[in-house]
C-alpha cells in the first residue's frame, strides 16, 4: 500500500470553538493514502478504502444501535446551544437572561438552573466499565472483536504504541454518534493523542461525509463502511462539513481514543 506524506501547515482560523464551518472545497483526493505530518513528526494517517465489501454486516449495525441516548453534555462538538436542539425539559430555562459559556455551547448553572447543559447529542460510550456493555459483554466482544483488531493492525504498523490484549487493546473506550453533524471542537479530555475514525451507514445514499481541520485548512472525505482516519484529535480542531439532513439520520460515526 503506498502512501503521501502530507505535511501539515498551522495556520490559526477565525471560527471559534462551537461554530460549524464547510471547508468541502478543500477535500484531499480519495485516490491517494496519506501519512500526515507536521514538523515530520507523523500524527496520523488516512487510508479512504481501508474496509473491504461486506466488512460491516448486521450484527455491527444492530449493535451500534443498541443502547444509543440523548445527551445534553457534550460540549462544543454539539455548537452553540439552540433551542431548537434542546430536549423539551431544558427549553424553559433559555430566555434574554440565560448566561453561557465562553464558547456558547454550554448553560452556565445559576439559582435557577442545576445543571449545566448542551445540546441534544444522540450517543453511546463503550468501556469495560459501562452497565451495557458488561451485561452483553460476550456479545460486545465477539461482534467488535474483527473491527477493533483490524483496526490496531494498522495503529501498531504505522506508530510506536504499546499493544494491549484486550477487546479495545492500544484504544480503552469508543464512542458511537447518531445523527450528528460535529460543530469545532478539540478531544483534549483524552489520556493521549491518537484517535481512530470511521463512518458507517446502513443508508447506500449516505455515501460521505467529511471531518474538516480548520486550523490546517483541509477536509477529510470519510466514505460510509470504507474510510479509516486515525489522528492527533487531542490537539487538533476538528468538525464536519455540512452533511445532508435528510440523510443525517441515517449516519453513525464511531471514534476509538483513550480516556
Amino acid at each position: 500500500m503506498d502512501f503521501i506524506f502530507y505535511e501539515l501547515e498551522f495556520s490559526k482560523h477565525k471560527s471559534m470553538d462551537g461554530e460549524y464551518i464547510d471547508l468541502s472545497k478543500k477535500l484531499l483526493d480519495t485516490k491517494n493514502n496519506y501519512i500526515f505530518t507536521f514538523g515530520s513528526i507523523p500524527i496520523g494517517i488516512y487510508i479512504p478504502y481501508y474496509f473491504e465489501n461486506d466488512f460491516f454486516n448486521k450484527d455491527i449495525f444492530n449493535l451500534l444501535n443498541k443502547d444509543l441516548t440523548i445527551r445534553n453534555n457534550r460540549g462544543d462538538i454539539s455548537g452553540k446551544v439552540d433551542i431548537n436542539k434542546l430536549s423539551n425539559c431544558y427549553k424553559k430555562y433559555i430566555n434574554n437572561n440565560t448566561k453561557y459559556n465562553k464558547t456558547g455551547c454550554r448553560v452556565k448553572k445559576d439559582d435557577f438552573i442545576k445543571y449545566e447543559f448542551c445540546n441534544d447529542y444522540k450517543c453511546s460510550i463503550i468501556n469495560n466499565t459501562r452497565k451495557h456493555y458488561l451485561k452483553d459483554k460476550t456479545l460486545y466482544d465477539k461482534t467488535l472483536k474483527p473491527l477493533v483488531k483490524k483496526i490496531n493492525k494498522t495503529l501498531y504498523k504505522f506508530f510506536d504504541v504499546q499493544e494491549k490484549d484486550n477487546l479495545f487493546q492500544y484504544f480503552t473506550e469508543a464512542i458511537i454518534n447518531k445523527n450528528t453533524r460535529a460543530a469545532i471542537h478539540k478531544d483534549n479530555r483524552n489520556k493521549t493523542e491518537l484517535s481512530a475514525i470511521i463512518q458507517l451507514t446502513e443508508n447506500k445514499n449516505l455515501i460521505s461525509s467529511n471531518l474538516n481541520l480548520p486550523d490546517y485548512n483541509i477536509s477529510i472525505e470519510l466514505i460510509s463502511n470504507k474510510s479509516l482516519l486515525i489522528f492527533n484529535l487531542k490537539d487538533t480542531r476538528h468538525a464536519n462539513d455540512p452533511i445532508n439532513e435528510l440523510l443525517l439520520k441515517d449516519r453513525i460515526s464511531v471514534v476509538f481514543y483513550n480516556k
